[in-house]
């Protein structure tokens, strides 16, 4: 025999688990591992050895480190089979339901969150659990994990009762109503059923009876959870624990509020505004450019989202991802473009936007396109405010490439510049803009 049995760590119904050490440890070494072994009067039962080598078998096919491993496995001096695991340091989830442990929100949660990964891990590999509960459920300071596959998984339904042995009744607190016509029906809905009894169980410290779940005690927040898992139709409940993992997950942040095009914007915009200058800034520009991408075509969010965001955050998109702001202007224009006559003060709104957006990008489409956009709207909708923003921006150009990109738009679109030109005139001008506007000015009299 390779390990020393120490103190009797607790037993069931056909096995007992004992603290061991190797059996060439030091003297007095503490124990750190746990040895589960069928007990002497059961090591004859064919059908149980079956069914310790297939729990054996199961725990050494999963790696998940919210599931139970095997370190060693073998036969006792006496014949018995055994398996050698980590010595839970915590115990189980049964004793921290009664030493204050299950008190504190955030080590439940973690707690929970773990077993469920575990259960979901083995029903990936399509292995189901049939008798999870807490007193299966071992604590160690890694978190969780999931112990006791393979074994004691059938009951014999005739000789059980409500009267029976609190290691039996145990088991039945959390089976699911199919298990209790016939343990074959125990598939993974049914370790769903037990995930949401153990839970409730946690949560509200109500030990629950068999074939009955009572939410009214669960926080509101949970109890939908709950009863999605404990439902009497298995096709009602999660589909398995994976799915069940990702409606707790639902439950603990609550549901997103889906926010208006426009609205969503302006909360990406400030998120991202904040980010400016951080590790963050470039996912969150991105996730703001998304957002407009996947939003081009709404009316609120061109109308009242885009003109309004901070010229920094502008600035820092344009120089991140310049196609996406391209884009982004673009979509915008065209919302501009086919809205008609637009109410004053969003024209003058518009008028600011623009040339703002002219100074700081060094994309040239986008300056042709806002310079255009900015002699149109002034003439088509008699703006002076919209007059003043023009005049101002093109008296200010200096750099060459401007300057050629204003000429070229006066030239473009000579009835509207030339509602600009006398004022314009009036100003201390680059010499090509200054022959442009005195082109159009002619041409219109």
């Amino acid at each position: 025999m390779r390990w020393q049995e120490k103190q009797e760590l607790g037993q069931g119904k056909y096995g007992v688990v004992y603290a061991c050490v190797p059996a060439d440890a030091v003297p007095g070494i503490e124990p750190d591992h746990a040895l589960k072994r069928l007990k002497p009067e059961h090591v004859d039962d064919d059908e149980l050895r079956v069914r310790f080598a297939r729990e054996i078998e199961i725990l050494a096919s999963l790696s998940h480190p919210n599931l139970m491993k095997v370190v060693d496995h073998g036969e006792t001096d006496d014949g018995a089979p055994f398996l050698v695991m980590p010595l839970a340091t915590g115990g189980s989830l049964r004793d921290a339901m009664t030493d204050g442990r299950a008190d504190d929100r955030g080590w439940w949660i973690e707690v929970f969150l773990g077993v469920s990964a575990g259960i979901a891990h083995a029903h990936e590999h399509g292995i189901f659990h049939r008798d999870l509960k807490p007193r299966n459920i071992l604590l160690f300071d890694g978190g969780p994990r999931v112990s006791d596959f393979g074994i004691a998984k059938q009951l014999d339904l005739d000789a059980t009762t409500l009267t029976q042995s609190e290691q039996e009744l145990g088991t039945l607190r959390y089976m699911a109503p199919e298990q209790f016509a016939s343990s074959k029906n125990a598939r993974k809905p049914a370790d769903v059923y037990a995930l949401g009894k153990v839970f409730a169980h946690l949560i509200t410290g109500i030990t629950p009876e068999p074939m009955k779940v009572d939410v009214v005690k669960v926080p509101g927040q949970f109890r939908f959870f709950v009863d999605k898992c404990c439902r009497e139709d298995p096709d009602s409940r999660y589909a398995d624990a994976n799915e069940a993992l990702g409606g707790f997950r639902k439950s603990l942040g609550g549901y997103e509020t889906l926010l208006p095009p426009d609205e969503k914007l302006r909360e990406l915009a400030e998120a991202a505004a904040g980010a400016l200058g951080t590790a963050d800034e470039s996912s969150a520009i991105a996730e703001l450019d998304g957002h407009v991408r996947s939003n081009r075509d709404s009316e609120e969010m061109n109308r009242g989202g885009i003109p309004y965001l901070p010229n920094e955050l502008l600035r820092a998109w344009g120089a991140q991802l310049p196609s996406g702001f391209r884009e982004a202007m673009e979509g915008y224009d065209g919302y501009v473009s086919i809205s008609g006559g637009l109410p004053f003060v969003y024209c003058d709104t518009v008028a600011d936007f623009y040339a703002a957006v002219f100074r700081f990008t060094d994309d040239l489409s986008v300056k042709r396109l806002t310079l255009s956009r900015l002699i149109d709207l002034g003439q088509s909708h008699n703006r002076f405010h919209v007059h003043g923003v023009v005049v101002d921006l093109v008296a200010s150009l200096t750099d060459s490439t401007d300057v050629a990109i204003a000429e070229e738009a006066i030239l473009a679109q000579p009835a509207a510049a030339a509602w600009y030109a006398e004022v314009a005139l009036r100003r201390r001008l680059p010499a090509p803009i200054g022959e442009a506007f005195q082109k159009v000015r002619a041409v219109e009299a």
